[in-house]
């Protein structure tokens, strides 16, 4: 395995996929339907494949199966390559089951370095420290050439390597995120010698800095802590270009100091008149400063004792109005509840009525409703049995529409309802691409509906896989059953319907 490769890009396995997909929709010539079964297989172990993060954690391996893969079926459509067809086939299965092997191996045997990476990948390191990514993932490489060939012993010192370098690249990139723009304006402070004019500000700005990278370095998920050291250097940054500008601006000749300390003090003797205190500065500042502090202090407790005393009269006030109210509903209370009896009669009545109608819309061979009620709610099932998706796909065919159709006729019966769309399968293939397929389908569905019902934007699509049998996967007339698409609609409110 060349040592030089890099991590692949996500990009890049998601463009490869899509091209296979691509060559999989290759309609297959008569000549070559022997092979179909093959073909399902081999697509079936990609599926797991990329389920057991294969195109991640044995990317060598899982490209070259793909690479095969993709050439088979470019050559399906030549009856003369039958033969190559069916050995690059096999080959293409066996290196998509060494790569699942290889996936699974590192792991189980080396769990802290998929942390790593799964960490470092989320800080997004590849894009931010690009260096120390690379060198990760030489090593990781080399992990994944040593498990391939059954050498784990070899794989432990390249597997520390690649997890600790996995680790500096994430904290790099955290440093990166938090860290950058403050520090590049305090570097271009420092540029027009700030630090001259308010040294003490920017030596609080950088010890700020310093916190923020140590606390990074002892805990790098701190968000808060990491903020608010980040968020003081940028107050004493802004705060230090703002005292600079002033200091600037005053004027050269002599007289400059005496200049900035009075105008502090107009600010200072605004603040005493606001509290219709004199200011006195002969002698010092604290003067006027304790002053304005005792009559905000005054002035705080006063404010206090009213919020006391009109928190006070509105409980008075609450507590007579309850009281009010309470002799009013003792007063209507035996009519109130013959009425509300009365209406709860009605309400189901035409709630059954209107269910009793909308079981004829479906087909029966097609679909079937249901319902079911607990209190003053009620629940309605759509189980649709008749969707003709094709074998390993989600894609809804078009003499599928007229029965989601019917189904909308239904759902707009019920807006306020909270609808969700579950997909079943049978038991038939493996459980990881049977939860997959599910939920592609309920999906499918789902996103159709959303078309049709502005007002259902917020469906829930929900793939149960085999889990919820209603028939037996031991015969066909069973699956057939079992492999079906429901639409509930929850949390019907009769009384907000009738």
């Amino acid at each position: 395995m060349p040592m030089t490769q890099i991590a692949i890009p996500r990009s890049f396995f998601l463009l490869s996929g899509i091209v296979l997909m691509g060559l999989l929709l290759i309609p297959i010539p008569v000549s070559a339907q022997s092979n179909l079964v093959d073909y399902d297989r081999v697509w079936r172990i990609y599926e797991e494949a990329r389920a057991a993060r294969a195109d991640q954690l044995a990317s060598d391996l899982f490209l070259k199966a793909e690479a095969i893969f993709s050439g088979a079926r470019a050559d399906s459509g030549n009856s003369k390559r039958t033969k190559r067809i069916q050995k690059n086939l096999a080959a293409a299965h066996n290196q998509f089951s060494d790569a699942i092997r290889v996936a699974g191996a590192i792991q189980n045997e080396f769990p802290s370095l998929i942390k790593a990476y799964d960490a470092a990948l989320a800080s997004h390191a590849p894009d931010i420290a690009v260096k120390l990514w690379k060198q990760a993932t030489v090593q990781f490489l080399k992990v994944q050439g040593f498990i391939a060939e059954y050498k784990s012993n070899s794989a432990v010192g390249p597997a520390m390597e690649a997890e600790d370098l996995y680790l500096q690249a994430e904290l790099a990139a955290f440093k990166q995120s938090y860290l950058h723009d403050a520090k590049s304006r305090y570097a271009a402070l420092l540029e027009e010698d700030l630090d001259e004019l308010t040294p003490l500000l920017l030596r609080k700005a950088a010890v700020a800095l310093a916190g923020a990278e140590t606390q990074l370095e002892r805990d790098r998920y701190s968000d808060d802590e990491i903020k608010r050291y980040v968020k003081a250097a940028e107050y004493y940054l802004t705060h230090a270009e703002f005292l600079a500008s002033w200091i600037k601006s005053l004027p050269e000749e002599d007289g400059a100091v005496e200049t900035l300390i009075l105008q502090f003090e107009e600010q200072l003797s605004r603040l005493c008149r606001s509290v219709s205190l004199e200011p006195d500065f002969n002698r010092n500042h604290s003067l006027s400063t304790d002053a304005i502090l005792r009559e905000i202090r005054r002035l705080q407790d006063n404010g206090q004792y009213l919020e006391q005393q009109i928190q006070q009269r509105d409980l008075q006030i609450g507590e007579l109005e309850a009281e009010l109210r309470k002799l009013q509903s003792q007063s209507g209370k035996y009519l109130s509840e013959i009425e509300i009896n009365r209406r709860k009669i009605q309400q189901k009545a035409r709630f059954e009525a209107k269910i009793k109608a909308i079981t004829t819309v479906l087909d029966p061979e097609r679909g079937t409703v249901s319902y079911a009620t607990s209190g003053g709610n009620a629940e309605i099932i759509i189980r649709l049995n008749g969707l003709q998706f094709s074998s390993g796909s989600a894609k809804l065919k078009n003499e599928d529409l007229e029965l989601l159709d019917d189904c909308i006729t239904i759902m707009k019966e019920f807006p306020r309802a909270r609808t969700e769309v579950l997909g079943h399968t049978d038991s038939q293939g493996s459980t990881s691409l049977n939860q997959k397929l599910s939920q592609e389908r309920a999906a499918s569905v789902r996103d159709y509906l959303v078309t049709k019902l502005t007002d259902k934007a917020e469906i829930l699509a929900i793939g149960l896989g085999e889990d919820k049998p209603i028939a037996s996967n031991d015969t066909a007339a069973g699956r057939k059953q079992n492999r079906r698409i429901e639409i509930i609609l929850k949390d019907i409110k009769i009384q907000d319907n009738y």
